[in-house]
């Protein structure tokens, strides 16, 4: 018959991992909103719960088009977004004091992407009026309920909403106590007073 966690000594229950970490492994692009994350699919145990998790951003490239190279630039002058001060930027050529070239040198971390054409400020040199097209991806995903009930293959994480796409991250599975621990048998020769495991996993 099924082995249930009434058939097991007191205290011992059997269940499934939880998702311990997220880690991003491309951060897609074109996100203009907050999106949600979704977790989908693994190997999901009935009754378990699936897991919840927020995003922060980041800036993933910088572009002229839509934009303006400004004034009185020199290459090697750093900027920065003046509604993110951690989205770096570096000139890397210019033209007349006009920027032609650029380099983001740090994407930073938002809470809500940045996208479309914005002012950057000169922190170094005496160039002005740059404005440059942000496209924003992914940059962390932390956990808000780890959710419960997976076995073997943690879920695959998604996106919902947002606008961007090409987002890619993996769920890493993790234990509660003595939630891993997989029972192939309940036995016992004294009427329950004793109650033999056969399992496999790990506490």
């Amino acid at each position: 018959s099924d082995v249930c966690s009434s058939d097991l000594l007191p205290g011992f229950t059997v269940g499934g991992e939880n998702v311990k970490s997220i880690t991003v492994t491309n951060p897609g692009s074109g996100f203009t909103s907050p999106t949600t994350i979704t977790f989908s699919g693994g190997s999901p145990q009935t009754g378990g719960t699936v897991p919840t998790a927020t995003a922060t951003y980041k800036a993933v490239s910088l572009s002229l088009t839509g934009g303006s190279g400004g004034t009185g630039f020199s290459g090697g002058d750093v900027l920065v977004c003046t509604v993110a001060s951690d989205i770096v930027a570096t000139v890397s050529t210019v033209s007349g004091g006009v920027i032609t070239g650029i380099t983001l040198t740090s994407g930073g971390n938002q809470a809500t992407p940045v996208s479309g054409a914005r002012t950057f400020q000169a922190v170094s040199g005496s160039g002005t009026g740059a404005r440059f097209t942000v496209t924003s991806g992914i940059n962390t995903v932390t956990l808000t309920n780890p959710g419960d009930g997976y076995t073997t293959t943690p879920p695959t994480v998604g996106t919902s909403g947002g606008g961007g796409s090409g987002f890619q991250a993996t769920a890493l599975l993790t234990s509660n106590t003595a939630d891993n621990v997989n029972v192939i048998e309940a036995t016992s020769i004294d009427a329950g007073a004793t109650v033999y495991l056969r399992w496999y996993g790990e506490f």
